[in-house]
């Protein structure tokens, strides 16, 4: 039962690693910008008035 146990802290070395690596990369800032961005247009198309199609 000890083989469970190594391969389970061989996970845990694992996840460890790819949440450091994960965090330290800039591609989250990145996309976090973008989305700020998204939300902005989002807010701004909700201000315009909307063209339903059954208006007619």
């Amino acid at each position: 039962m000890t083989k469970g146990r190594e391969d389970s802290g061989n996970i845990d070395a694992h996840l460890k690693r790819a949440f450091e690596q994960i965090q330290s990369d800039p591609l989250p800032e990145r996309l976090l910008g973008l989305l700020d961005d998204l939300r902005k247009q989002d807010a701004e198309g909700r201000q315009k008035p909307v063209h339903d199609e059954n208006d007619g």
